[in-house]
């Protein structure tokens, strides 16, 4: 570290990722006012620097996109309209006694 002290942070890199932490903000601060030859990089893998900059070529200025979900009505099939287990058993020993008093087929 002394030696970095002599050459003002010459040398120095630091790679982090983007943080909006103020306690990131004050360390980076206080290193980089010591060191003023240090440099301090940010990285993202994944970020929305490319959603910021479509949406200032599509409306002039850079806002967010929000995605509106909306909960999907119910589904009325055959399976979902018995809800207890008891309706159920029931509704199975119907079609099974249903397939008995069908006649088998002649293969």
């Amino acid at each position: 570290m002394a030696g970095l002290r002599g050459a003002q942070g010459r040398g120095l890199r630091i790679l982090s990722e983007s943080s909006s932490s103020a306690h990131v903000a004050d360390m980076k601060r206080r290193l980089l006012a010591g060191l003023p030859e240090a440099k301090w990089y940010e990285y993202e893998a994944i970020s929305a620097d490319n959603v910021r900059l479509g949406s200032e070529l599509a409306f002039g200025a850079g806002v967010s996109p929000e995605l509106l979900v909306r909960a999907r009505p119910p589904s009325f099939s055959r399976s979902t309209r018995t809800s207890s287990a008891p309706e159920r058993a029931a509704l199975r020993a119907r079609r099974r006694s249903s397939k008995d008093r069908q006649p088998k087929r002649a293969r």
